[in-house]
């Protein structure tokens, strides 16, 4: 497993939203100014895949002329010990906003190659002759097992005063031994959406 499930609280608030998108707004109603300074936080296990995905985004968000910090240069485990420890650190950098993932989980399937055939499983219905295909089927035998696994990332943007997220999705993709499309994948769409909703500038 290449992305283990975060055990932590993310940032802030907890809000689940599915696969939507959620509008960009203040609780005062006002419209979000586009930040020019953000912190992006990876809440990966491996360092290496969490430094890669963070190290993707600054270039973005580069790109388009916000200046970015990296979670995995400035923070440590004490910080995400509380939301109240979080938005201290956070506020601490002096930033205009906070791009986070967090892994919500990976979800494993087994297909073969091989035939398969009815059996009975549990207890028949009835006492027919053809009660014995009543139930699942299971494998006849033979052939290579193909995995495949599907990791569920979520997405979150807040802005300043860091009370709600101005934007967040998640996004199940396919996860390979290669997460290198992935990364880039999860850091191009979240910059590009961060821009659509001119929470960053359209440079």
């Amino acid at each position: 497993m290449f992305f283990r499930i975060a055990m932590t609280v993310l940032l802030i608030v907890s809000v689940t939203v599915g696969t939507a998108e959620v509008k960009a707004e203040t609780p005062a109603g006002e419209s979000v100014a586009p930040a020019r300074k953000v912190l992006v936080v990876a809440k990966i296990e491996e360092e290496a895949k969490r430094r890669a995905l963070e190290e993707q985004v600054r270039l973005d968000l580069q790109d388009r002329g916000v200046e970015a910090t990296l979670g995995v240069d400035v923070m440590s485990e004490a910080d995400f010990a509380s939301e109240d420890a979080i938005r201290k650190k956070v506020e601490s950098l002096g930033v205009d906003g906070v791009l986070g993932f967090v892994v919500l989980g990976v979800d494993e399937s087994v297909k073969t190659s091989s035939a398969s055939v009815s059996v009975g499983v549990g207890v028949p219905v009835g006492i027919g002759p053809f009660s014995v295909f009543v139930g699942g089927s299971v494998p006849l035998g033979g052939g290579e097992p193909k995995v495949t696994r599907k990791v569920r990332v979520r997405a979150r943007y807040f802005a300043r005063p860091f009370s709600a997220p101005a934007w967040e999705k998640v996004y199940n993709e396919t996860l390979t031994e290669d997460t290198t499309a992935l990364i880039e994948y999860l850091a191009n769409s979240s910059v590009k959406a961060l821009k659509k909703k001119k929470l960053i500038p359209a440079k």
